[in-house]
């Protein structure tokens, strides 16, 4: 996002804060998000914070101003911030916690491949079209599945911590 918004004219000063912001909502929201977890279903927060990373995609495509640039990144920092905290959650509630060893580190570095190439991604897609509005769109189409199949996924109807087998 940063030069994106530095292209749009904002401050290399204002753009380094604006992402410190998105840092700092990240923090808070995972300790203020916590009590929210014990009164809603870990997959509509979830559903939600793709939809605020959808948001926040949005507004920062639209950016003209510098306050438009913060407002983008406390959104995104909303999301992310969320759905680093709900991880913790949603993978036993899904998949127990017998084999969450296993797959937590199946999953991460496929993951992390995916995070790290969508900046690459977007600067080859920069470089052939001189705009980024195609890839974030696609990102922006992404995350929108992503919250519709998150917040209509059910977790399983048994509960998986009663199945696991006790160790030692």
């Amino acid at each position: 996002r940063a030069p994106y918004f530095l292209s749009k004219g904002i401050s290399g000063n204002f753009v380094a804060f604006g992402l410190a912001t998105d840092a700092m909502t990240q923090l808070a929201v995972t300790i203020l998000l916590a009590p929210l977890l014990m009164r809603y279903p870990a997959r509509i927060l979830g559903a939600a914070a793709f939809a605020i990373e959808a948001v926040a995609l949005i507004l920062a495509i639209f950016t003209t101003e510098t306050w438009q640039m913060f407002i983008a990144n406390i959104m995104a920092g909303l999301g992310v911030g969320t759905l680093m905290l709900l991880q913790t959650v949603i993978w036993p509630t899904y998949f127990g916690r017998a084999n969450i060893g296993a797959i937590r580190g199946l999953a991460t570095p496929i993951s992390l491949v995916f995070s790290a190439a969508g900046a690459t991604v977007t600067g080859l897609v920069f470089d052939a079209s001189g705009s980024y509005f195609i890839a974030w769109w696609i990102a922006t189409a992404g995350l929108v599945i992503g919250s519709v199949m998150l917040g209509l996924t059910r977790p399983p109807k048994w509960t998986p911590f009663k199945h696991e087998v006790a160790s030692g």
